[in-house]
């Protein structure tokens, strides 16, 4: 593997990974940074909701059973995310030379759109602004089906989200919803050595294209 620095004037590359709980999302996300600090690069995850003290704060709140409705649910991930975006993603896109967000926008399209049938129209508008535009290089969906997610995340006796456990119906909504999701790239992991490689593989091949496109961009400014 080679990884070439994103760009020569030191711009940050930052990528997403999304996927339904127990897909083995975060595990890739750790196997994959170790193998970018193995190229002597300066990596920072960073977690949503839960990242900031004020994102810590409204992820314990959205753990309770509290009730709510979709709307208000849906404006307390945006409230994390507008703080997170603030106060640590933007002074780490200064700092790191790879930023990785485990979770971001799309998983607000997925769960809060197509799962709890929030208007995806206004999910959009709300990213935007939340985010100030931010988007990733590169955002990942770790593709695991419904059955062997839930399978999975009953055999770490884990159930980080009670409706994708009780409601079938509304856990295939949001895998259907990311299904949806064109610009993401789709990494299935039946099998993590295989899933790790396919994801670095993007990532070398989205730095090096960046890097033939920077050195045309200075060839045409001479």
């Amino acid at each position: 593997m080679n990884i070439i620095p994103f760009n020569k004037k030191g711009i940050t590359m930052l990528l997403s990974f999304e996927g339904i709980d127990g897909s083995g999302k975060t595990t890739i996300i750790n196997h994959v940074v170790e193998k970018l600090k193995q190229q002597s690069l300066s990596v920072k995850v960073l977690q949503e909701p839960g990242t900031s003290k004020m994102g810590q704060q409204i992820r314990k709140l959205l753990k309770t059973s509290i009730p709510r409705t979709s709307l208000s649910e849906l404006l307390l991930y945006e409230a994390s995310r507008a703080d997170m975006v603030e106060t640590v993603l933007v002074p780490s896109l200064k700092k790191y030379d790879v930023v990785i967000l485990d979770r971001y926008i799309d998983s607000t399209i997925a769960y809060q759109g197509y799962g709890n049938k929030n208007d995806i129209e206004l999910i959009d508008m709300l990213n935007k602004i939340a985010t100030n535009g931010i988007t990733p290089d590169i955002s990942f969906f770790i593709d695991v089906n419904v059955d062997e997610a839930k399978q999975r995340r009953l055999n770490r006796n884990e159930s980080h989200n009670d409706m994708l456990d009780t409601n079938d119906q509304y856990a295939n909504d949001v895998y259907k919803g990311y299904k949806k999701l064109n610009h993401l790239v789709s990494i299935q992991n039946d099998n993590l050595y295989t899933a790790v490689q396919n994801v670095l593989t993007s990532i070398e091949e989205y730095t090096a294209l960046q890097s033939i496109l920077e050195n045309i961009d200075e060839r045409t400014d001479k």
